[in-house]
């Protein structure tokens, strides 16, 4: 098991170079010139010669070729830049607002494994009656509402109407961060909560109907240790991957709800930099979350062996 974790490890390194690379050329192929996004300025209004001293302050007339190789360079050293716009270093923003995002991911996460798992459960243990098509529903309207849709809706009927949650975080206590978490955490999770239900549902099925899951109520188990302890322990195989992936995704995408909610994630932090075409800052988010993925990954693939002990990485 170390062994297979030290090699998924070294892979991270080719695959974080060539997403540096791609994300590197994908930037300076949208049009827009970044010192007039960063300053405000009209480049044909504004004289030549000092539009190219601040482009040469900021090191953008070098050659591609060399401006990724001096990026590249300073990343290995732990340094990801200064923001073009702020002219902060982007590691320490990065770093001050991945714990948001992280929180935001969690409390998501959270949410769909409350709501999805039971469902799915119930669902595919009461197939065919009321119940199921009842969670079926639910799941469907899930995956079919927007999340700025939702968002909205729960903003309007919870901190307008009702006056019960905070639509933005205010103040620093801990009693205060949760309530204005809640908002962001369903409206993230109910999307994904609608599919896992789904994936759970479809998993439970498919299990129930093994040999052994026959052989175990043949031998007298009761039908809640059947298909908790035998049943669902497999069935989560599927499940945990795209938990996984998906958690992953939550970090990373979390964009629309972090602006409906103004909470101060990375979401936010990314949008800003691609709109003012601040190139390290943009390079720093996506390396971030790539790594992220790939940890990810990482992680699901680890928890297999103690879903199912067949799973093993040593050969």
């Amino acid at each position: 098991m170390v062994r297979y974790i030290f090699r998924r490890l070294l892979l991270m390194i080719p695959l974080l170079l060539a997403v540096s690379l791609l994300t590197f050329i994908l930037i300076r192929l949208v049009p827009g010139d970044p010192v007039s996004a960063q300053f405000g300025l009209d480049p044909e209004r504004m004289d030549i010669q000092q539009l190219d001293r601040i482009r040469e302050e900021l090191g953008l007339n070098d050659p591609l070729p060399i401006q990724y190789l001096r990026y590249l360079g300073n990343v290995v050293r732990g340094d990801f830049g200064r923001s073009l716009s702020t002219r902060r270093e982007v590691g320490p923003d990065i770093l001050q607002r991945l714990p948001a995002t992280i929180q935001l991911a969690v409390a998501s996460m959270i949410v769909v494994i409350l709501i999805a798992i039971p469902l799915g459960i119930i669902s595919a243990h009461k197939r065919g009656s009321w119940l199921d098509n009842l969670a079926m529903g639910a799941s469907l309207f899930g995956v079919s509402m927007p999340n700025f849709w939702v968002g909205t809706m729960l903003i309007l009927l919870f901190s307008l109407t009702l006056g019960w949650l905070p639509s933005v975080a205010q103040g620093e206590s801990i009693t205060d961060r949760l309530k204005a978490l809640i908002l962001p955490a369903v409206t993230l999770g109910t999307s994904l909560a609608g599919l896992m239900t789904r994936m759970t549902r479809s998993s439970m099925l498919e299990v129930l109907g093994q040999d052994y899951i026959r052989t175990a109520h043949a031998k007298g188990l009761k039908h809640r240790t059947v298909l908790i302890r035998h049943g669902l322990r497999t069935a989560l195989i599927p499940v945990v991957t795209i938990l996984g992936v998906q958690f992953a995704s939550l970090l990373s995408g979390a964009v629309i709800v972090e602006t409906i909610f103004a909470w101060p994630g990375m979401g936010r932090l990314a949008v800003n930099a691609i709109w003012r075409r601040d190139y390290p800052v943009i390079m720093g988010c996506v390396l971030v979350f790539a790594t992220i993925f790939a940890l990810a990954n990482l992680i699901v693939d680890v928890l297999y062996t103690f879903l199912d002990p067949r799973i093993r990485y040593e050969k």
